[in-house]
């Protein structure tokens, strides 16, 4: 007979430990418990369920159960008030001791809840009990997740019944998305709450509900996923646990490829979801926007979208459209026909009307719900509806401002109060209003509001949080701000207290700004000042993309603070550092140095006495703390000395910074180093400018602070692609890669900026498709990261690839979006040596002449000496001119323009340069008609890109350079370049040019020439492999044609897409069956 086993984790007080305790038929055994051992998570693995009691003695039972698609998860389980209360634990490698401390204490206090407090609806289906599974966040992720923000409004109120909108949106829900956009007070959140609620009255067991409210704070798209991914998780534990583990990863990924995971995980799944998020127009970050495209696109059928919006996004939906794939309810399905609002009238409010009046009243709101309402509440105190009718004309701005005037007046003074004060609270609960008002009684107050049909919305069912609804909170502010404008600071440093007290930092922040209360808000602000918190800040906000939250809070407090704060004037230099607002650096960092060399030279009071005097004189941490301030101010003045050209000041200034720093001061000596760097690539000294941005990278590796130090290797990766030492440029772009990516395999968002860099490499060995992929993945995760220092490199870089694979328009639709970089818009030394020679590259694709010409006859009217200190933004402003003297096909001036520049560039060994002044030698001699001049030119130019396999270099300069290579091959001497030779001349397109893209009639979306090749090759039965075989490809880049490939033909799979193809004419009826796929043919 087998042994029954009962495993049981106890807390041991005579030990201090828990122990494991192991209680069969015959026998109970304990041991010492470590939950971090090898032993635990063996034996995690090998049981299914435990109790657990904790050091206060709270107790539950864990569970391990197993998901439909594989894997198992760890759920606790209490009983709680006579029913079963369950909590997420985590999969099994996630439980630790300190996580079931958390859970049993988590529900013991349910426990403790009165059950008044608790409202719990017959036959409530699971995604509607806001008590339900809770997913194991981090302690720091659950900190700033509002739980309010995953709550289904309700109502004591009966919901107006509006059949034939319940009814589009049952239809809708067998579609990809529906669009539900209105005005404000039109209904939207109310019938999706309707509606959500009576699907409990269906029998619709696999049917997942998942709601996120926006508002104003959800700017940042990873704070926006970890909200949707949660209220997912939340409808049923597992399905996004690997998605959120993603996003809560110090070292994010790539938003696509989070929710790659998401949609793997929930393809797999046999129940159907519904995304609802209220508020959608309040997500204005372009990187929300975009990523929730790429979710559209690759959606799977298990999932359906509803957005609540009062504009449309900026999604793509015209193609959803012509697919049917999306329902759209407007403003005018939204408004209230005659009998909705008798209905709403007689049901909700009580008031019955006269037919003639109630189309009356109707024809003046317009069948605006919100104004029905107030209607209602004012038709209340007036014996006749037509002493209203006067007051009812003009726009719903004016309606409501009348009518909500209306509604207050008829309330008690005290629920009047109550209403105006808490208005500025964007959600409110009993000990919140408590605190802001100073008056106890809140939750009888709300509860009565709600009520009385008052326009608060219960946010859950255990109506702790509520919130007003948004057109009457705008009404009540702009009472509040007109009748009690004095006493508006109080009540929001209130809310800050509040706040703070409850470690909602972002919150507290937000009411001390609007209470002035500039000394509390710079308070709350400066911990996130120190270098170490810095850090910190770095993990926990997905790197830089909360710096413009930062700014917005900086810039509201008064400069004068400010400045009087050298912690947080350099926090500000930071920020708009890291934010590419180089030029409003120096007044922070003037400021900042200005008050630490006050407070250094104050002097000793007069009459002090000598062991005073002694303890001022003696050494303090304060002193090093202020040596250390210094050097980091003069070290951000060498920066951006440098960033402008300014090399001979920023070396000055590293100097300085280093009189004042020590070598424990880490931080601020790579900032040292990196200025350093600057400097000498300014002066054309690539050779040290390497090793100096190597070092600074180092340097940060040992602060702890990987985003700076991929940031410094990537440009270090830069200076050697220059030099044109390509693979020891990859190598170090996959050190700073590595350095960015986690244990899981998981980049973090700047390894964008590595991407872009590596990127460029593969361009320059001819490897277009994967250069293309490779940036473009690397420009969204600096763009999600909102790291705009670097991210005009990206751009030119991907200007490049566009060039090299003939795509003019989009490497001029990018060229021109990079402009508009503050790290270029205001900066002329970063322009010329970023982009001129890709501006000029650029105007003889376009064939816009008449700019090249203009800037031409600047270029000679202010010579370059005068223009640029800087030897390599000269050398490249020469590279420019080059080329339009070719091609305006005047090659005469060439050789004398050129020949410093390549004496410069030969001396610093900066031989990329080299290589492509060689390439322009070589065609300005073949246009002259100086053959041998011509092959010495090719000749080393070869003998430069040899080596390293340059190819790129040489199929861009066009079918000139093809015809003059192919001369050179026969030359006897070059007899021993011919292997190289032969891959140059394979590498350009057949008969010089590129064909051009064929008219695809019936495609909104034409494929790319790349996509029609894919296609072919999809024709003849080839495997993804086969396919990046042929056409040299990698699997990955051949997935992502594959996938376009479908989306653009509005198909599922590979028969339908070759069908459909040769149906649109994009096939022969030759080009399928060719060839057979060995995987197949066996």
């Amino acid at each position: 007979m087998n042994k029954r086993v009962q495993w049981q984790i106890v807390w041991d007080s005579h030990c201090a430990c828990y122990q494991l305790s192991e209680q069969t038929d015959q026998e109970r055994t304990c041991v010492p418990l470590e939950s971090e051992s090898r032993r635990w998570k063996q034996w995690l693995s090998q049981v299914s369920s435990f109790t657990f009691q904790s050091k206060d003695g709270t107790h539950f039972t864990a569970l391990k159960e197993r998901r439909t698609r594989g894997g198992a998860y760890w759920t606790a389980y209490r009983k709680v008030q006579g029913k079963f209360k369950c909590k997420y634990l985590g999969v099994p490698q996630e439980i630790t001791l300190s996580r079931l401390e958390r859970v049993s204490a988590a529900l013991a206090e349910r426990e403790r809840q009165p059950v008044s407090s608790r409202t719990f609806l017959p036959g409530l289906p699971a995604f509607l009990d806001q008590n339900g599974p809770e997913i194991a966040l981090s302690d720091q992720a659950q900190k700033h997740l509002l739980e309010t923000k995953f709550f289904v409004p309700t109502s004591l109120h009966t919901l107006l019944a509006r059949p034939r909108l319940t009814s589009l949106l049952d239809e809708g829900i067998r579609r990809q998305l529906t669009l539900v956009s209105a005005p404000a007070g039109f209904g939207k959140t109310s019938l999706l709450a309707h509606w959500v609620h009576s699907l409990s009255q269906r029998t619709l067991e696999n049917q997942k509900v998942a709601w996120v409210s926006l508002d104003v704070a959800d700017k940042s798209a990873v704070q926006f996923w970890t909200y949707v991914l949660t209220a997912l998780e939340r409808s049923e534990p597992g399905i996004a646990i690997s998605a959120l583990q993603m996003v809560q990863n110090p070292h994010i990924p790539a938003l696509e490829e989070i929710l790659t995971t998401f949609i793997n995980v929930l393809s797999q799944a046999t129940n159907q979801y519904v995304l609802i998020l209220d508020d959608y127009y309040l997500a204005d970050e372009q990187a929300i926007h975009t990523s929730l495209n790429y979710l559209l696109e690759h959606q799977p059928p298990q999932l359906h979208l509803i957005l609540l919006t009062r504009i449309d996004p900026p999604l793509n939906l015209s193609r959803l459209r012509v697919r049917g794939q999306m329902l759209e309810i407007r403003t005018d399905q939204l408004r209230c026909t005659t009998e909705e609002a008798a209905a709403f009238l007689k049901e909700i409010m009580g008031i019955k009307l006269a037919p003639e009046m109630l189309h009356e009243m109707i024809a003046r709101t317009e069948g605006w719900l919100v104004g029905l309402q107030l209607l209602g509440l004012s038709l209340q105190t007036h014996p006749s509806p037509t002493d209203l009718l006067p007051h009812l004309d003009g726009s719903q701005r004016y309606l409501l401002d009348y009518l909500t005037e209306e509604v207050l007046r008829q309330q008690p003074a005290a629920v009047q109060q109550f209403l105006l004060r808490t208005s500025l609270l964007e959600r409110l609960n009993a000990s919140l209003c408590d605190a802001v008002i100073e008056h106890p009684g809140s939750q009888q107050m709300l509860e009565y509001l709600e009520r009385a049909n008052l326009f608060v919305v219960p946010l859950g069912e255990q109506r702790c949080w509520y919130r007003y609804h948004a057109l009457f909170a705008d009404a009540l502010r702009a009472r509040l701000e007109q009748d009690e404008e004095e006493d508006l600071p109080a009540l929001h440093l209130r809310a800050s207290q509040w706040y703070a007290s409850r470690e909602l930092l972002l919150e507290a922040i937000h009411h001390a700004l609007q209470a002035h209360a500039w000394q509390r808000a710079a308070e709350l602000i400066e911990p996130f000042t120190e270098v170490h918190l810095w850090k910190e800040y770095e993990e926990i906000w997905g790197d830089y993309e909360e710096i413009p939250l930062m700014l917005r809070w900086l810039r509201q407090i008064p400069v004068s603070m400010v400045q009087t704060r050298p912690r947080l004037a350099l926090y500000y230099a930071r920020n708009l550092f890291f934010a590419g607002h180089l030029r409003e650096i120096e007044p922070w960092v003037q400021a900042a140095e200005a008050t630490l060399l006050k407070d250094a030279s104050s002097p000793i009071q007069s009459g002090a006495t000598p062991e005073a005097r002694e303890e001022a004189s003696a050494p303090h941490p304060e002193d090093h703390e202020h040596e250390q301030l210094l050097g980091e101010v003069a070290a951000r003045r060498a920066i951006v000395a440098a960033l402008y050209g300014d090399y001979e000041g920023a070396l000055d200034r590293c100097q300085q910074a280093l009189s004042h720093l020590s070598e424990q001061d880490i931080f601020q000596q790579s900032l040292v180093c990196a200025a350093q760097g600057q400097a000498a690539f300014g002066e054309g000294q690539i050779l040290p400018a390497t090793h100096s941005l190597l070092e600074a990278g180092a340097l940060m590796r040992r602060t702890g602070m990987p985003g700076a130090a991929i940031n410094y290797l990537c440009m270090a990766a830069s200076f050697l692609h220059l030099q044109g030492r390509l693979h020891e440029a990859r190598q170090v772009l996959q050190q700073a890669i590595a350095l960015g990516t986690s244990s899981e395999g998981q980049p973090f968002t700047l390894v964008g900026v590595a991407y872009t860099c590596l990127a460029d490499v593969l361009r320059e060995w001819n490897k277009l498709d994967e250069a293309l992929d490779l940036a473009l993945q690397g420009l969204q995760m600096v763009e999600q990261a909102k790291y705009t220092l670097n991210i005009d490199r990206g751009y030119l870089v991907l200007v490049r690839i566009y060039l090299s694979r003939g795509e003019i328009e989009a490497a001029n639709a990018t060229f021109q979006r990079a402009l508009q970089l503050p790290t270029l818009a205001d900066n002329a030394y970063r322009r010329s040596w970023l982009t001129a020679v890709e501006q000029a590259r650029l105007w003889i694709a376009l064939g816009e002449q008449d700019h090249a010409l203009h800037w031409a006859r600047e270029w000679n009217r202010v010579t370059p000496q005068s223009q640029l200190g800087a030897s390599f933004a000269r050398e490249r402003e020469t590279v420019a001119r080059v080329r339009l003297l070719l091609a305006q096909q005047q090659p005469e001036r060439v050789q004398a323009l050129l020949a410093p520049s390549v004496s410069e560039a030969t001396r610093a060994e900066r031989w990329g340069s080299v290589l492509e002044m060689r390439l322009l030698q070589a065609q300005a001699a073949q246009m002259s008609g100086k053959e041998q001049e011509a092959f010495m030119a090719i000749s080393r130019a070869v003998g430069l890109g040899e080596a390293e396999g340059y190819i790129q270099s040489f199929v861009d300069e066009g079918p000139r350079l093809a015809a003059l290579l192919a001369r050179l091959r026969k030359q006897p001497q070059e007899e021993e370049h011919v292997p190289y030779l032969d891959t140059l001349l394979a590498a350009f397109p057949r008969e010089g040019v590129r064909a051009k893209p064929q008219p695809q009639p019936g495609l909104l979306d034409p494929l790319s020439a790349r996509e029609l090749e894919v296609l072919r090759e999809l024709a003849c039965g080839a495997t993804n492999q086969e396919v990046a075989e042929t056409l040299v490809l990698s699997v990955q880049t051949v997935k992502r044609h594959v996938g376009n490939i479908f989306g653009k033909l509005e198909v599922n799979n590979r028969t339908q897409a070759v069908a459909r193809a040769r149906k649109l004419g994009l096939l022969s009826d030759e080009q399928q069956g060719e060839k057979i796929s060995p995987s197949r043919a066996n």
